[in-house]
């Protein structure tokens, strides 16, 4: 297995992961939003758990397609794939500009970033046609 195909499969791999702190994360800030809860320790671990998974995805990403164009030249659709998760990535870490933020706006804030950057992402690999 060459380099290109490992990053490959480790990036398809670590999307488990990645879906999983979404879901963990939309369901968390959903429950807080809806209970009125205090934003405490563990929604700011989740969130983290959140935007660390996608960072750890955008590197993997960026690796991969720097040896894809080294080996296949510039491929449109990968730029715009790489774009569009840029911008999802830029959106899951808004989370941390609303540390002052009254606890419901917090919940409330976070909740639409993650739904942002699901769309985002739903998009970007509807691009690439992956999702097997």
């Amino acid at each position: 297995m060459d380099l290109s195909n490992f990053i490959l499969q480790a990036h398809s791999g670590w999307r488990w992961i990645v879906i999983l702190a979404t879901v963990v994360a939309l369901a968390w800030m959903l429950v807080g939003l809806l209970q009125q809860r205090t934003y405490d320790q563990m929604a700011r671990r989740i969130m983290l758990i959140f935007t660390i998974s996608i960072d750890i995805q955008f590197l993997l990403g960026i690796i991969l397609l720097l040896l894809r164009i080294s080996q296949t030249g510039l491929q449109s659709v990968y730029i715009e794939h790489t774009v569009i998760m840029l911008i999802a990535l830029v959106v899951a870490h808004l989370t941390s500009r609303w540390k002052s933020a009254a606890d419901n706006l917090r919940y409330r804030n976070n909740l639409i970033a993650i739904i942002v950057v699901l769309v985002l992402v739903y998009v970007g690999v509807a691009r690439v046609g992956g999702w097997a």
